[in-house]
């Protein structure tokens, strides 16, 4: 017969054995001392805290004939026979391989037989969350009412995926991780039981490996001692789980800390070359920077840490070369490269790109900031755009103003100046038509007025206006109405189709009249723009602004390459319905008087009558 393997062989038999687990043993150890006995039992917690080896444990207790203080005695007919796996009324089934309806079923007509020699019969089914949906419906039933010389035992290391169903038939018990302190001292009496040559420090690394479970610290210590010759070290069994020594991260450690890149790329190559999982890697200098956090905060050093007091002192080094605060941020980010890590197809690419990162963050905050000098941007060569000629303007940054307005003073009318140069591009909410508005940010402050017949004052560095402008007189006089603002004031009424409208226009002040004029490629935007509800919602727009510094209601005109366009120009004298009579009587040629037809009701909103008049025009 192969060795047994150690984790079995030193396998708890009695109550008293089980390590680190008191808040389970006492329960169960009463339970048999009194006899109050349940049907039911689920152990849960996570892998090699010993729930099978207690499943165990409480089968034989529970039908021991000689039990000594609640502890099975090993000794008698059936702890012996347990112990072997001969006797046929404790049965252990893996729930992983047995988990389908039929598997259930079968269990369910064996429990109605009475058991062969023991007290009762004990199922004890692992890992029973890997149980179908079906299976679980399958053994309901049995487990809220089982024959009385039945005890079901389940252990599951993913309570959360049984059924709410099962969960209230057991009696639930929690494993809990076992502790460093605890793994290290059952480590070191196997290690001496058994002869193993093997330091203290190795032991104690097996302990921290084993990361609360005591199955792995020994399974670990098992390869140990059959691959290794001669005295295992702390070094031995780095190489054997594939692991750096403390010392390597602490100089990897340093040479983040301290910007070097050179240096680092050489360690990761070196981790590289040698084998070494990086994904592990990763995972210790985590808990390695969790210790310089801790060391950096005052922690308490010898409860939170496992280290030796050389390896202390140079985690207190390595703290002073940082903040808590940077160590922090660090921590955030390499965790997530950990998440990553495992579905990166170039492990090492992903693990140098994020040191070169963090190296490149580390030399940013070093450099002074009279000595950082940016590189001049290749557009620096070339013309500044009007925009930047006319100084910076926090309203640009968020709304993109409207193109047809002369680059000298993009905020303000100019009278006949055309649209010079190229247009922006279009804010995203004006790509989209539908979609919300942005949130308006903070105005800049309103531009000086301008008395009429003057022109606008020039910023500095910016060209004199054209001639047109220079000269343009009473009728040239530019308003004192910012456009960026009217464009607010349609994207606060949702309109942005008359915003897109306007847009390849070239828009000037003529008196007390908006002039629009298109080119004949923008004959359907010019159209588009004659319908009177996108007039008004324009007009409204402006008269918001312009009433606001005493100005009377503008009128709008709008021209296509110099002559006028095909429909109705809005005056405001007269309402919407008054201009679609007028239209309609010169189709119809039909005399039209507007005092012949009064709306049907006063001060209502225009668009719920505005259409009546016509119908009865039409009548007519």
């Amino acid at each position: 017969m192969s060795q047994l393997a150690l984790y079995r062989a030193w396998r708890p038999q009695t109550f008293d054995e089980v390590v680190a687990q008191k808040q389970v043993v006492f329960p169960l150890k009463q339970a048999v001392i009194s006899g109050d006995i349940g049907h039911a039992y689920l152990f849960a917690g996570t892998r090699g805290t010993g729930k099978t080896s207690m499943a165990k444990i409480f089968a034989k207790a529970v039908n021991c004939l000689h039990p000594e203080d609640g502890n099975p005695c090993n000794t008698c007919a059936i702890c012996q026979g347990i112990n072997s796996g001969a006797l046929l009324d404790v049965m252990e089934i893996d729930a992983a391989s047995h988990n389908s309806v039929d598997n259930i079923r079968r269990l369910t007509d064996e429990v109605m037989f009475m058991p062969s020699e023991a007290r009762y019969k004990v199922y004890i089914i692992d890992e029973v969350h890997m149980l179908s949906q079906g299976a679980f419906n399958a053994l309901l039933k049995t487990l809220e009412e089982p024959p009385a010389h039945v005890i079901f035992i389940l252990a599951t290391t993913e309570v959360q995926r049984i059924p709410a169903t099962i969960l209230s038939r057991c009696q639930r018990f929690e494993f809990r991780r076992i502790p460093l302190e605890d793994i290290f001292q059952r480590l070191q009496a196997i290690a001496q039981a058994d002869h193993i040559d093997i330091t203290d420090e190795a032991l104690m690394l097996m302990a921290r490996l084993g990361d609360g479970a005591l199955r792995d610290a020994i399974s670990l210590l098992d390869q140990a001692q059959a691959g290794i010759k001669g005295q295992i070290g702390e070094a031995e069994v780095l190489n054997l789980a594939g692991l750096v020594q403390d010392e390597f991260l602490a100089d990897f450690c340093q040479q983040v800390l301290n910007a070097d890149l050179s240096a680092t790329l050489a360690l990761i190559e070196e981790l590289q070359m040698s084998g070494r999982d990086l994904q592990r890697f990763l995972q210790d200098f985590l808990r390695y920077l969790r210790d310089i956090l801790v060391v950096g905060l005052g922690g308490d050093s010898h409860k939170l840490l496992t280290e030796s007091p050389e390896g202390l002192k140079r985690l207190q080094d390595l703290a002073r070369l940082t903040t808590s605060q940077d160590i922090m941020a660090m921590l955030g980010r390499l965790s997530e490269l950990n998440n990553d890590l495992r579905w990166s197809t170039d492990p090492r690419t992903s693990l140098e790109l994020a040191f070169i990162g963090e190296i490149a963050r580390r030399q940013a905050q070093a450099t002074p900031r009279s000595e950082a000098k940016p590189s001049p941007r290749p557009e620096a060569q070339a013309t500044p755009r009007p925009e930047a000629q006319a100084g910076p303007r926090p309203e640009a940054q968020a709304w993109v103003p409207a193109p047809v307005l002369a680059a000298s003073d993009p905020d303000v009318f100019a009278g006949n100046q055309s649209a010079p140069g190229k247009r922006e591009e279009l804010t995203p909410a004006e790509k989209d038509v539908d979609a919300p508005a942005e949130k308006e940010p903070p105005r800049p402050a309103e531009p000086a007025k301008v008395e009429p017949g003057s022109e606008p004052p020039a910023p500095a560095d910016q060209p004199e206006p054209s001639s047109t402008a220079d000269h343009a007189g009473d009728e040239g006089a530019p308003a004192p109405i910012s456009w960026n603002q009217v464009l607010d004031g349609l994207r606060a009424r949702g309109r942005y189709d008359v915003i897109l409208l306007i847009r390849p226009a070239q828009v000037s002040w003529e008196q007390n009249k908006l002039m629009i004029r298109y080119e004949q490629q923008h004959k359907a935007h010019a159209a588009a723009l004659q319908r009177p509800e996108n007039q008004e919602v324009l007009l409204d727009a402006v008269y918001e602004l312009s009433q606001a510094k005493g100005l009377d209601r503008p009128k709008l005109q709008v021209e296509l390459a110099g002559e006028a366009v095909s429909g109705d120009n809005l005056n405001p004298e007269e309402p919407v319905w008054v201009q679609k009579l007028r239209k309609a009587s010169a189709q119809f040629q039909v005399p039209f008087d507007p005092a012949d037809v009064k709306p049907p009701a006063v001060g209502g909103p225009a668009e719920a009558w505005s259409d009546q008049p016509f119908q009865q025009f039409s009548d007519r």
